[in-house]
């Protein structure tokens, strides 16, 4: 039987400074407090074949790891915006050192964000589909994530489960006629191909070194980290663990 790579695509180092409470930025406490050797040496223990960090906005703990270890990729959790000031987070990974400038600049317009990363082909994921991070969030933006996105978060070790289970039965309702009706409605083109056909990533969102490997996705097999990506945007992966606190 072949065995299944494991990673955790949603955890935070101490690197991520800003947390999106506002209680906390105005203490000026971090989003966490682990380091990233503390959380690789975590990711290991926990049986992830592959490791990685998506802390908010920075991208210093990856590449502190990437320094010392073989087994990490690139990530982060990306803060991007629809015209109208609605937030989103994106977990976007495996990406080259060189384009996070043009990633963080194109951050401030969803669409054209989505655009370059699709032309890229590096792997990304709407990070807490419904979770409103700045108050705006409304049906209408959900619907054009789902024209604009194939990923979706749908396993978060730190939030309730009841509204990601909601957010799967939504998503896997989606069928090709629903897509034609919410591209019409939105006059916006599904920018990926089968945009009915959602994947599905897990991660623990781990912020206090407490649930890191709660949560993750994995794929058959996957030798290289360019394998498991492929496999799991083919369709080949699966979430597991812990979908959060209830």
């Amino acid at each position: 039987m072949e065995a299944w790579s494991k990673v955790d695509l949603h955890l935070h180092s101490s690197y991520s400074d800003r947390p999106s409470e506002w209680i906390l930025r105005r203490i000026g406490f971090p989003q966490s407090c682990t380091s990233p050797q503390e959380l690789h040496g975590k990711l290991q223990k926990e049986g992830m074949r592959w490791k990685t960090i998506t802390d908010h906005n920075r991208i210093e703990g990856c590449l502190e790891l990437m320094e010392r270890h073989l087994d990490v990729f690139m990530g982060v959790e990306l803060s991007t915006f629809f015209p109208d000031g609605c937030e989103i987070h994106l977990l976007i990974w495996h990406f080259p050192t060189s384009d996070f400038k043009s990633i963080k600049e194109l951050a401030s317009n969803v669409y054209e964000l989505s655009s370059y990363l699709l032309k890229r082909n590096i792997p990304h994921a709407v990070a807490h589909p419904l979770k409103s991070v700045n108050g705006k969030l409304t049906v209408e933006h959900f619907e054009k994530m789902v024209l604009l996105f194939k990923g979706f978060e749908v396993c978060n070790g730190s939030l309730e489960p009841l509204s990601q289970k909601v957010l799967t039965l939504c998503l896997n309702a989606l069928t090709p006629e629903r897509i034609e009706q919410l591209s019409k409605r939105h006059c916006l083109i599904p920018l990926v191909p089968n945009a009915h056909e959602k994947i599905f990533i897990g991660g623990s969102n781990d912020h206090g070194g407490l649930s890191v490997g709660s949560a993750w996705t994995e794929v058959p097999g996957a030798e290289s980290v360019d394998t498991f990506f492929n496999s799991l945007f083919s369709g080949k992966g699966r979430v597991r663990g812990s979908q959060g606190i209830h």
